[in-house]
């Protein structure tokens, strides 16, 4: 499955105004990965969605975390010091931006 294939699965999941916070992209850098926007969700809606989408890929991809810090830090401290998934390979925070997190996820097999 890559990740245009996660998206099919994605929508048999998560609701419209959901599926509004995903995004595919490409970049030269890293190449495809998902960017996820969590900004208005309260901590738990926020880690259960991340949870989600990390589980219902099956395959190794990037994740970039969207949270903010300028009208609070709830979520981004929530996913750099609490937030546990076993498929999280590497947690990387960008030094350009504090409002963004990268995570890298690999399947259970590959971990």
């Amino acid at each position: 499955m890559n990740i245009y294939t996660a998206f099919a699965r994605f929508s048999k999941v998560f609701a419209e105004d959901e599926m509004a916070r995903l995004q595919s992209c490409t970049s030269n850098d890293i190449g495809t990965y998902l960017r996820v926007d969590v900004h208005g969700l309260t901590k738990s809606e926020a880690k259960r969605f991340i949870n989600n989408i990390i589980n219902i890929v099956r395959e190794a991809f990037g994740l970039l975390v969207v949270h903010g810090f300028h009208h609070g830090s709830s979520i981004k401290t929530m996913i750099r010091t609490e937030f546990k998934n076993p498929k999280i390979a590497g947690m990387y925070e960008a030094p350009s931006n504090p409002g963004v997190t990268y995570l890298l996820i690999m399947p259970a097999y590959m971990a």
